[in-house]
């Protein structure tokens, strides 16, 4: 086949165009530089080169330099290296940077209570971890001690009951001592135990920090031998007064719940056992009055749990005083019927600043707590009772059945349901906590 001359060159120029144009896509550019340390201008090793939005990076080396090749379309370069804060910057036409990345102060000088006193994280040597006020409010648990869960290294948190308000077990990095394996909770600067802990509301916590070393153990003595759990509340700030509300609302409902024998099945089964014994089958159960009831324990004293909460705080202040104020409600219903905790908080706090030297505040905080613990044992009952044993009985006191050996020929578990209902556990309680303390600087760096 022929191609005609004029047709040939219009070939050759596309082809030309083509490649020029994807020379130009494709063309790099070298860019080199140095990362230093802003505050003592030393060189930053294996600090990270790359460019914003791809995978194209390179490390500084160990002058705390770098050369990377880039492509003639890209914009931004990222700077980053652990500990301080990033920079993002524009190409443009340069080719050579000089960066200077700042500590990330929010990090290194944050403050954690330790003992009586603060002292900055990065100065800090002992064995440490913190949770931050948000992280645990986020979570829809009773306590402080339930939010603890998976949050900090080292710290072992386990609950003995689902029901509303059961304990929690927490376990700092082992065990310290046989009788006691609970932390020491301190609260604003005030020892509590573990019982004392559910009257504080997640919402209220501006930090949590976790001690195990010889400086907690030196100040709180074999107290701290489980470990110090401090915990700071919320404090105002100088400036605008600020209003913030948080609720949820949830459900909880059982999960994979066994499959119980109905009233054929059971009579069925203890006829077979009976007879593997070589005994004679008890005639009651085959009673028209027995065998006529189909009674699902399990659904009998279950329900559709929930579990809500609502806090309300108000805070503010002047360059000179601060202050916190706080109302909270909590309700979870569990889901063995009656079971639930029932929590009203309300919390102040106040700092002033009298002079250049003295500083004083207080802290009040009020909590009554209802709970049910109804459930302990049910499920175990449940599981063992007869489903041909009635729920119901009209001539009964409460309208309840109540099993027995001589209406039944056996003897079996009571009417679990009957328990439940006809029992008062409801206990209240209420907690009043209140300090005040007072600081004077006798000079820069020493207070009392």
């Amino acid at each position: 086949m022929k191609i005609a001359g004029k047709s040939r060159k219009i070939i050759v120029l596309t082809g030309v165009l083509m490649l020029c144009l994807c020379n130009l896509f494709s063309q790099e550019r070298t860019i080199t530089g140095t990362l230093k340390d802003a505050t003592e201008n030393t060189p930053l090793i294996g600090a990270t080169i790359q460019v914003k939005g791809t995978t194209m990076g390179t490390v500084t080396d160990i002058d705390g330099s770098f050369n990377l090749n880039v492509p003639t379309e890209a914009e931004t370069i990222v700077f980053s290296y652990v500990g301080y804060i990033s920079q993002e910057v524009e190409i443009g036409d340069r080719t050579a940077f000089e960066i200077l990345l700042v500590e990330d102060v929010q990090q290194l000088d944050e403050v954690v209570v330790i003992g009586y006193g603060t002292q900055k994280k990065s100065d800090l040597t002992g064995a440490i971890a913190t949770v931050s006020g948000a992280e645990l409010a986020r979570e829809s648990v009773a306590g402080l001690d339930q939010a603890l869960q998976g949050r900090a290294a080292g710290v072992h948190v386990t609950q003995s009951s689902g029901r509303p308000g059961a304990p929690i077990n927490v376990k700092i990095r082992g065990v310290g001592t046989v009788n006691n394996t609970e932390p020491l909770y301190v609260v604003d600067g005030i020892p509590m135990t573990s019982n004392d802990i559910i009257s504080i509301s997640p919402n209220d916590i501006e930090s949590l920090a976790i001690l195990k070393d010889a400086s907690a153990t030196a100040i709180y003595g074999s107290r701290a031998a489980n470990g110090v759990v401090m915990i700071t509340t919320n404090r105002g700030e100088s400036g605008r007064i600020k209003v913030n509300f948080s609720a949820y609302y949830g459900i909880s409902r059982m999960y994979k719940v066994p499959e119980m024998l109905n009233t054929e099945q059971y009579v069925d089964l203890a006829d077979s056992m009976y007879a593997a014994a070589n005994l004679v089958p008890e005639t009651v159960y085959r009673d028209s009055s027995v065998i006529s009831n189909n009674t699902n324990w399990i659904d009998e004293i279950t329900r559709q749990g929930s579990i809500q909460n609502y806090h309300l705080s108000v805070s503010g202040g002047s360059e000179n005083s601060n202050y916190s104020v706080s109302a909270g409600y909590f309700d979870q219903k569990g889901i063995v019927i009656k079971s639930q905790l029932k929590r009203y908080t309300l919390r102040a706090n106040a700092d002033f600043k009298v002079g250049e030297k003295f500083k004083t505040g207080t802290s009040l905080s009020v909590a009554r707590i209802g709970e049910d613990p109804s459930g302990r044992t049910s499920f175990q009952a449940a599981y063992k009772t007869a489903p041909f044993l009635p729920v119901y009985d009209s001539t009964n006191l409460g309208g309840y059945a109540q099993p027995s050996a001589t209406t039944t020929g056996i003897s079996d578990y009571p009417n679990e349901k009957a328990n439940l209902m006809l029992q008062d556990n409801w206990n209240t309680t209420t907690r009043l906590v209140f300090s005040l303390y007072g600081e004077y600087e006798i000079f820069r760096g020493f207070n009392y």
